[in-house]
């Protein structure tokens, strides 16, 4: 969907997409369409704006609850898994968000995915999750395929007691980008999606963990995902929660944060 096409959504087809689309606040796409259909409505139309609009929009999603574990996005069917990352598109896509090829390599793979409801064939990103599917990108959207689940990427410190909790694989990706590193020595937890934060509860009890760093983005689905961790974090024993918001503020995600720095090199 081109960002001039605001022009002819409406209001409805514009939450629609929200809806769809895993973090509405992250997404460059979305913020633009909508700053377009503000400007269209003689609304304030700066970034700002935006997001704080698809906020409001998107605020009934997280409040949502936990789907069943039988539930599944069927949008989308799997074709094909390629070796190599090489349709152009997806490359640029890497490279405005600024991952280098090296970090993607490492966790995403190129799908040809088709569209029943569209008819039609595309190449997205995938990164795998814990039940056999994938969160799925592309220049124009992020959706799911298969169930709902959290990703798991295990540390090089196989005996590590720290573990880091992001919202999405973008924001994990960002900061390995911005460290310059394609591993770190913690576990990691991916939700992938503020929903998933009950399937948190086996990856964590009973793991030994001393630490817990959650970068959980700075608006009102950070804040209730915050309070949702807490008692789950709460029953491991001598386990210290830290918030990493700190280290990005006053974006509102890792990824945010990165895509600016990347901007002013």
């Amino acid at each position: 969907m081109k960002t001039h096409s605001a022009k002819s959504l409406s209001m409805a087809e514009i939450q629609e997409k929200i809806k769809q689309t895993f973090n509405p606040t992250q997404d460059q796409t979305l913020i633009d369409l909508v700053c377009n259909y503000l400007k269209k409505h003689k609304e304030d139309y700066t970034e700002f704006d935006a997001k704080r609009w698809i906020s409001i929009m998107a605020d009934s999603k997280y409040d949502s609850k936990v789907e069943d574990d039988n539930s599944e996005h069927i949008e989308f069917d799997l074709i094909k898994k390629y070796k190599s990352i090489r349709n152009i598109g997806l490359l640029f896509h890497l490279s405005r968000k600024g991952i280098p090829l090296s970090i993607a390599k490492k966790y995403l793979i190129q799908l040809k995915v088709f569209d029943p409801m569209a008819q039609k064939k595309y190449p997205v990103l995938g990164f795998p999750h814990e039940k056999e599917g994938f969160i799925v990108s592309s220049p124009l959207y992020d959706y799911w395929l298969g169930k709902r689940a959290i990703s798991f990427v295990q540390g090089q410190d196989s005996k590590t007691k720290i573990v880091y909790i992001f919202p999405t694989f973008w924001d994990y990706l960002s900061l390995l980008s911005y460290w310059k590193c394609q591993h770190l020595q913690v576990n990691v937890i991916i939700l992938n999606f503020y929903d998933c934060i009950e399937q948190v509860k086996k990856f964590i009890y009973k793991n030994g963990y001393k630490k817990v760093y959650t970068w959980l983005s700075n608006d009102s689905a950070g804040l209730e995902a915050s309070r949702q961790l807490f008692p789950i974090l709460k029953r491991e024993e001598n386990l210290l929660h830290i918030k990493a918001n700190e280290l990005y503020k006053p974006f509102a995600t890792v990824e945010q944060w990165h895509h600016q720095k990347t901007k002013k090199k």
